[in-house]
């Protein structure tokens, strides 16, 4: 039937067909099961389902009357047109519709968003260095995150951190009506700083008061990376001084060589007049006399 193959859905009855050709001897194990549940034969690809991010909102509400009250809204997903943590009333825009899906793309599955993913990307964009701090990633349930009173951002069971700011502003967000992204990040991350600046002063009276009392803490960092560098600096001072001396070395002995040469190349090259006036000079040199023997005397 055209281009699409049905003879994987037709293995059982094919086994069936050996069978009674006397082909096999008897019919395989698995014949049962794929009779009495054979393989879907649906021919529809059905496109995979969204994902659509909620965004809970309290919105502040005119009646007819004039009166006002706070009402929740969902504000939906309005990252394919424009981000509502840079334009609050992007998803009132007339007109704004989503982008639409290449064909090439249209059965791939859809990518997974969550409100805090575009939290946490404004936020570690402006602060990098947070990433660097340690962080327990061991959780009981993966929901813990909701067993927490976020109306402020320290907590009993988790220390500070880039995560707090994060689900400290997605609260501030779901509670206080009115309130911008971009407002509630800020809020959150003041909270952040005045509490790392009171854990900070905290550390440095206890250190204070148990120095008073005379405990040793040891080398502090500073001093333990100044101890390091130096190391690293006498290292690399002996590893100068021993290349300053071998280039000296090479320096003399390139030196020596080319003596040498220059004056074996003027010995060949020396013109005829030059050379019958070395050989003159040669033999005028004083030869040693030869021992002289006792003359022989006849008895």
């Amino acid at each position: 039937m055209g281009r699409y193959n049905f003879s994987p859905l037709r293995v059982s009855q094919a086994t069936q067909n050996l069978l009674t050709a006397s082909k096999i001897p008897r019919l395989p194990d698995w014949h049962t099961v794929v009779r009495e549940t054979p393989p879907s034969q649906p021919l529809i690809r059905t496109q995979p389902l969204a994902h659509p991010v909620s965004r809970i909102r309290l919105q502040t509400v005119v009646g007819p009357n004039g009166e006002k009250h706070v009402s929740e809204v969902d504000i939906g997903d309005d990252s394919e047109t424009a981000s509502v943590y840079r334009d609050p009333n992007a998803h009132r825009k007339k007109g704004s519709r989503p982008k639409a899906r290449k064909p090439s793309k249209l059965f791939q599955p859809v990518d997974i968003k969550y409100e805090e993913d575009e939290l946490r990307k404004e936020f570690y964009r402006d602060h990098p260095w947070e990433l660097a701090r340690p962080r327990v990633l061991l959780e009981d349930d993966g929901n813990d995150r909701a067993k927490e009173d976020w109306n402020h951002i320290e907590q009993t069971t988790r220390k500070v951190d880039g995560e707090s700011v994060i689900q400290r502003t997605l609260h501030l967000l779901q509670t206080v009506p009115d309130i911008t992204p971009s407002e509630a990040l800020n809020k959150a991350r003041r909270e952040l700083y005045q509490a790392r600046l009171k854990s900070h002063i905290e550390a440095q009276i206890a250190q204070s008061e148990a120095l008073y009392v005379g405990a040793h803490f040891g080398l502090s960092t500073i001093d333990i990376s100044a101890d390091l560098e130096r190391k690293e600096y006498e290292k690399w001072e002996t590893w100068a001084s021993s290349q300053v001396d071998e280039l000296e070395r090479r320096k003399k002995e390139m030196y020596t060589d080319f003596a040498v040469v220059k004056t074996v190349s003027a010995e060949e090259e020396l013109e005829p007049g030059e050379e019958k006036r070395m050989e003159d000079l040669d033999a005028l040199e004083v030869e040693e006399p030869a021992p002289s023997t006792p003359a022989l005397t006849a008895p």
